[in-house]
């Protein structure tokens, strides 16, 4: 905390919160003897997360590969046009951030950690190009989940969707004494429920997927909130789906993920991060480059075409 020239008194109130902690464990009755807690901070707590990012401020920043960093999640991405290359580069990085981790203590589970190469070519070769953390072998995925969002190395999201609508499903079975025909509940609050429940579910993170994403990958969103709404609203199955969120008096999924999209990057233009801002500064017209597949405001682009 010196080396950021925070205030000397700042410096030894956090001091006074981190050290001397203990903690012990009781079952009905019984206590345990207490003991010290050698690091750490309180699970849930307010400081936690702000000094674990002042703690990992110096992390190692080549430059290329980035590092992107959200909490304790940490990602290193590159672009090559060859396989060699771009083994390389992510090695020589990840033996960085190793040699980085374990001088500050900071425990990596290989077997929580994934490699992913986005391509649409053939991955036949990539087990001639192996990544290691240490000595444990880092074999690449053909999917990995960042930050709740399954990524698969087509970016078209079909993963992703798969298991927004099993979870989805659940909360509908879970959710079901509350929405039936049998329950009490006024309808009003039946589809608030629905609404309030699945919905979130169903469009989380959609700017960072619903570009890329097949109109058979949002159908299969919509089924769903259609079943929720049926159910909260003691509808037919046959009831045309205008009539229905016309009835509920609420937009089509596909309405409500391109408002948040659109909000998104609105929202992008003003940050004070370069990269977050180059997120969505871009056209059709202005890309460098013919795009042969979707990018990321394709939806976007549709609409206003």
């Amino acid at each position: 905390m010196d080396l950021l020239k925070f205030p000397t008194a700042i410096t030894r109130l956090i001091q006074s919160y981190l050290q001397h902690r203990t903690f012990h464990v009781t079952v009905n009755a019984d206590r345990s003897d207490t003991r010290k807690i050698a690091n750490g901070t309180p699970q849930g707590s307010i400081l936690g997360p702000v000094l674990f990012l002042i703690y990992v401020n110096d992390i190692p920043k080549p430059g290329r590969p980035l590092i992107a960093q959200y909490a304790d999640d940490t990602a290193a991405y590159f672009r090559a046009g060859d396989l060699p290359t771009l083994a390389a580069h992510l090695q020589r990085t990840l033996d960085a951030l190793l040699a980085y981790f374990h001088r500050w203590r900071i425990k990596i589970n290989p077997l929580k950690t994934e490699a992913v190469l986005f391509t649409h070519r053939s991955l036949r070769s990539a087990s001639d190009h192996p990544l290691r953390i240490g000595l444990q072998p880092l074999p690449w995925q053909t999917t990995a989940k960042f930050l709740g969002v399954t990524l698969d190395r087509r970016l078209i999201f079909s993963r992703h969707i798969d298991n927004v609508t099993r979870t989805a499903r659940a909360a509908m079975a879970v959710l079901y004494p509350l929405i039936t025909r049998s329950s009490k509940l006024s309808t009003p609050i039946k589809v608030r429920l629905a609404a309030a429940y699945v919905r979130p579910i169903l469009t989380y993170a959609a700017p960072a997927w619903t570009g890329t994403a097949s109109d058979t990958n949002l159908l299969r969103l919509q089924v769903i909130q259609n079943k929720c709404l049926r159910m909260a609203l003691n509808l037919p199955p046959w009831t045309p789906i205008r009539d229905l969120h016309k009835e509920a008096k609420i937009p089509h999924l596909g309405d409500t993920i391109l408002r948040m999209t659109d909000k998104f990057y609105e929202k992008t233009k003003t940050s004070d991060n370069p990269y977050i801002r180059a997120l969505g500064d871009y056209t059709p017209e202005t890309l460098p480059y013919t795009p042969r597949h979707k990018t990321p405001k394709h939806r976007i682009f549709q609409r206003d075409a």
